[in-house]
């Protein structure tokens, strides 16, 4: 995707071909299937969806993976798992009133002791090959969410989004992103470092959406064979922090980026915003 500046406001824009959906995210095993149907000639793609789950989702359908998976042994004692509130068996939602806020804390406080109750009992029981990662997945959306209330004995959602925060136990790496302060998304992003002369595009990576655009540079760069890496790295300002710059000042690669004056030193590049884009006959390319 090429990027352009408006000489007039000093914008950036960017024309999009016309196969791409604007703002659209697609999950990395999508991209990879479209790789492999596209490379190996096949005639059918196979079209992935994975959903955003809310809390309450995410803590019953981890409890029912682990579950299933236990349940499947002939050895497994389901007297072990006996007392627990809820039914995992079914796939739909809890039938309760949803606008019922009291309604709602009760079936919260059901999920996470029922999670902690199978937490417990599985922290001592030989597990197989998958279901150490499920019993992680389960820990994780259990914790990330909810806060204990002052009596210790009730539960609560906490305020704010949890850092690193799992949105679907289907595709365990889909993270929460951001465009911008106002404008955020759910699923993956994809960089692509292209040479600006030829607009050709010498290395991709794809990361959750959570990951800082200028933290693949450096992989960006490494894709590419020594003989043909750049000798100069086009970006916007996600690209001028300093561990950025030191990376690429360690391959010999020039950084231009529009990098305002320092606000903190240990991050940002000191150099003031008297930056001007220019095209220059030696290779570059543009992130």
């Amino acid at each position: 995707m090429c990027r352009f500046l408006c000489v007039s406001c000093w914008h950036t824009f960017s024309l999009l071909p016309s196969f791409l959906l604007p703002y659209y995210q697609y999950s990395l095993r999508f991209i990879l299937e479209c790789l492999w149907n596209f490379f190996s000639q096949a005639h059918l793609l196979i079209y992935y969806h994975f959903s955003l789950q809310n809390t309450y989702t995410l803590i019953r359908t981890a409890i029912r993976k682990l579950l299933h998976s236990l349940t499947r042994k002939a050895d497994f004692d389901s007297q072990l798992l006996a007392g627990l509130k809820l039914n995992y068996q079914e796939r739909k939602k809890p039938a309760i009133d949803w606008s019922n806020a009291e309604a709602r804390e009760a079936l919260l406080n059901d999920l996470v002791n029922d999670a902690l109750r199978v937490l417990e009992v599985t922290a001592t029981l030989p597990l197989t090959e998958t279901e150490p990662k499920l019993r992680t997945i389960l820990e994780k959306v259990t914790f990330q969410d909810i806060d204990p209330k002052a009596d210790g004995k009730e539960f609560q959602i906490k305020m704010g989004v949890a850092e690193d925060r799992l949105i679907s136990t289907v595709d365990h790496d889909m993270r929460h992103g951001r465009k911008s302060a106002a404008r955020t998304f759910n699923g993956y992003k994809t960089h692509i470092a292209m040479v600006q002369e030829f607009e050709f595009i010498g290395a991709v990576e794809v990361t959750p959406g959570n990951i800082y655009d200028g933290q693949v540079a450096k992989d960006l760069i490494d894709q590419q064979p020594e003989d043909r890496r750049p000798q100069r790295m086009i970006g916007d300002h996600c690209y001028g922090a300093g561990p950025i710059c030191k990376g690429m000042e360690e391959r010999h690669i020039e950084v231009v980026d529009p990098v305002t004056e320092a606000r903190d030193p240990r991050w940002f590049s000191s150099r003031k915003s008297t930056f001007k884009w220019t095209l220059r006959p030696n290779p570059a390319v543009s992130l």
